[in-house]
């Protein structure tokens, strides 16, 4: 007879802040490639042997990839999640790494802000970008965190032991 372990909430905690956490991530995204013409002036002052077509034209692909890439993120993230709430530990390993490096980066610029180039970052990014980014490392943090619970550790031990050919931890 097979042992049924249920995840704690811990674990589906975490599950779903990782998916709030990229949908965060991708809104943020929209919100900077939704300025049209701040692109299309940037690629314009980068590249100014272009034509006006050719910069649209590059900046619409731009737009379409950086939105696809996001979605991309989101499905690896839900199916990366949900392997993990099944009890894969590769899976939570590979969720650990990468929310480690966004975690990483997140406090390279919460401590970005706190230094005192807040003003100059938000001048630069606006109010709503600076304000998803911290939102971004918040998740990612929570995530993490309901990832290890003492809760959660006992269920990967205990998907563990009911493996066969596994041993406990």
């Amino acid at each position: 007879m097979t042992e049924v372990l249920i995840p704690p909430r811990q674990l589906l905690l975490s599950r779903r802040l990782w998916i709030a956490s990229c949908v965060a991530g991708l809104v943020a995204v929209i919100f900077r490639l939704a300025d049209r013409r701040g692109l299309n002036d940037m690629l314009g002052q980068l590249a100014p042997q272009l034509t006006l077509g050719q910069v649209y034209g590059a900046v619409n692909l731009a737009v379409v990839m950086t939105v696809a890439l996001r979605l991309g993120v989101i499905a690896l993230f839900w199916w990366l999640s949900t392997r993990t709430v099944q009890g894969v530990e590769w899976a939570r390993v590979v969720l650990t790494v990468l929310g480690g490096m966004s975690v990483g980066l997140g406090l390279l610029g919460v401590l970005g802000l706190v230094a005192g180039s807040a003003s100059a970052v938000v001048a630069q990014l606006g109010i709503i970008q600076v304000t998803l980014s911290v939102v971004v490392f918040g998740l990612d943090v929570a995530a993490l965190a309901m990832m290890f619970h003492p809760n959660s550790r006992a269920y990967f031990i205990g998907v563990r032991r009911t493996r066969p050919g596994n041993t406990p931890a």
